[in-house]
């Protein structure tokens, strides 16, 4: 059974019923928090392998992030996205109606592409120029700020779905913001 609400245009939205609403949102949490906890053990391996003394052991550790990078990342990434949509979507929060909801969905957006695309090769080529040699001191610390940024904007996601903070997103507003813009550029 599927209840209702009444949508900003009066128009009745239609909700998810609440075990698959439960189901998404345990999707979804598992994910997030797998993803957290990927995107920590990478950053560990990284940081592990600037530390260390050893060639062989920088290229296990380096190699070892790569090969979690490769499998899960993407996987992880992926679900977060989808069911963080599918909640949105399907729940009274909206998909743009509340504005920690939004920011949410922009930063799981930038989560995938610079996990999936951009960190990927980033790894890869520290991983492959530990296989040829020491590494400069800039190829691991770029790489290890990458990691924490991401980690920090995942750890500002998880605090967004906690505190839900700054209320509704006031479209009209928006709208009339953006008229007077508008305007100018025709002129």
């Amino acid at each position: 059974m599927s209840i209702s609400a009444q949508g900003s245009a009066g128009i009745k939205k239609k909700q998810l019923p609440r075990k698959v609403r439960r189901a998404w949102l345990t999707v979804h949490v598992v994910s997030s928090v797998g993803w957290l906890g990927i995107e920590l053990a990478m950053l560990a391996l990284c940081l592990t392998g600037m530390a260390a003394d050893h060639p062989g052991s920088m290229r296990g550790m380096y190699h070892a992030a790569a090969v979690l990078a490769d499998t899960m990342l993407l996987p992880a990434a992926l679900l977060m996205v989808v069911s963080g949509v599918a909640l949105s979507v399907g729940t009274k929060w909206g998909l743009a109606r509340y504005h920690w909801v939004f920011v949410k969905i922009v930063i799981s957006a930038l989560l995938l592409v610079a996990s999936v695309f951009t960190l990927n090769d980033n790894l890869q080529t520290v991983a492959d120029r530990a296989s040829a040699g020491p590494l400069s001191g800039g190829d691991s610390v770029g790489l290890a700020g990458m990691m924490s940024v991401l980690a920090l904007l995942g750890l500002a996601a998880t605090v967004l779905s906690i505190l839900k903070p700054w209320g509704r997103i006031d479209w009209r507003r928006v709208r009339a913001a953006l008229r007077p813009a508008r305007a100018q550029e025709t002129s």
